[in-house]
C-alpha cells in the first residue's frame, strides 16, 4: 500500500495534459469487444453492490 511519500504531486495543468493523452486510448479500448465485455461486467458488479447495500439498510 502506498504512503504519502510515494505519491507524485503534479500541477493541475500537467495532470490535465496527462489525462488528455490517455483519453483517446481509453476510448478506443472501450470500443473493442474486450472493452465492451469489461464494461458490462463492471456495470453488473456495480448493480450487485447497490442491491447488496440496499438490502443491508
Amino acid at each position: 500500500m502506498a504512503n504519502e511519500n510515494d505519491k507524485i504531486k503534479l500541477p493541475d495543468e500537467q495532470l490535465n495534459l496527462l489525462a488528455a493523452s490517455f483519453l483517446p486510448v481509453i476510448r478506443k479500448f472501450y470500443k473493442t469487444e474486450q472493452g465492451k465485455k469489461l464494461w458490462e461486467e463492471h456495470l453488473k458488479e456495480q448493480e450487485a453492490e447497490k442491491k447488496e447495500k440496499e438490502g443491508a439498510d
